[in-house]
């Protein structure tokens, strides 16, 4: 019985360690050649082999504009009232429409809710 106990506990804490390795908080720092076409983030990511993945994610599913600012907020589809998006250093800048129908300029840094979830890109709230 003591070793059955002893395996799980084994076990659990070697899942709880995996866990912790495949995310990072901010996939800037884990990852390289990032670009923007349309909505669409491109850029490649480390696994946790340490390799580098090409990873793609539509920034709609992400991201919202909220009042001519951008915010995460998932399904968000900024893309439908933001233009001349670009990126730059991982932050994100957009002309968004605010409720007054004129757009004004915002940024958001991507850093603060994009992982790398072993090499591919993941929003989280």
């Amino acid at each position: 019985m003591k070793f059955v106990i002893i395996s799980l506990i084994s076990f659990i804490c070697a899942l709880a360690i995996q866990s912790k390795k495949m995310k990072t908080k901010d996939a800037s720092v884990t990852g390289k050649n990032f670009s923007l076409s349309g909505t669409m983030l491109s850029g490649s990511l480390r696994d946790m082999k340490q390799v580098y993945k090409s990873s793609k994610i539509d920034l709609n599913t992400a991201i919202a504009n909220l009042n001519g600012k951008l915010t995460f907020q998932a399904n968000g589809n900024y893309g439908a009232s933001c233009r001349g998006c670009t990126l730059r250093r991982f932050q994100l800048t957009c002309n968004c429409q605010n409720s007054a129908g004129r757009h004004q300029k915002t940024t958001l840094n991507l850093g603060s809710n994009m992982q790398n979830l072993d090499g591919k890109f993941a929003y989280v709230k």
